[in-house]
């Protein structure tokens, strides 16, 4: 049976870690990935809500050929209008969805971010935020929109292969 993660996230919480980590060892994994998706669009901008509507059906075309291919997918985004969405296209087509929130405390988060700066420096890695305020601002955005009655991992207290044994459990449940 195709299942589906969507993993709600803080900036610097693990998410890509965890997303690779899921594609190396999971089989018939699809990553529905709306960061490369969007920076295909010429004029796309994060300011620019526009194409909102546009990279949902985009989404749900990719979600079907998956489904219909039998892949469980993996799925993280900030933005509770496409999680909706998407969520309940796959819930119409009786597919399980696992909400999961991806967090730490906001001084380990930053910490990490700071420490991620400097690797990108060090190692010419392109990241689309280096500003500490906009990282502040995505940290208060998913507090805001925090789902509070699905199931936590917090990188804080969880390594990252406890937290993948986690999602294993889910896919392989």
């Amino acid at each position: 049976m195709t299942k589906a993660i969507f993993l709600y996230w803080s900036s610097c919480a693990w998410k890509s870690t965890l997303v690779k980590s899921m594609l190396e060892k999971s089989s018939n994994m699809f990553h529905l990935n709306i960061d490369k998706i969007k920076w295909l669009i010429s004029d796309y901008n994060n300011q620019n809500n526009s194409y909102l509507n546009t990279l949902d059906e985009m989404l749900v075309s990719l979600a079907k050929t998956a489904i219909k291919n039998e892949m469980n997918i993996i799925y993280e985004w900030k933005s509770p209008y496409i999680f909706n969405k998407l969520e309940s296209f796959l819930k119409e087509l009786d597919i399980k969805v696992y909400q999961i929130n991806l967090e730490a405390p906001l001084e380990i988060l930053k910490e990490r971010f700071l420490q991620r700066l400097k690797d990108v420096e060090i190692n010419w890695w392109k990241v689309s935020n280096k500003s500490l305020d906009r990282f502040i601002e995505i940290y208060n955005e998913y507090i805001d929109t925090k789902k509070e009655d699905i199931l936590t991992l917090d990188s804080s207290i969880l390594s990252k292969e406890e937290m993948i044994l986690e999602l294993e459990k889910l896919v392989n449940s």
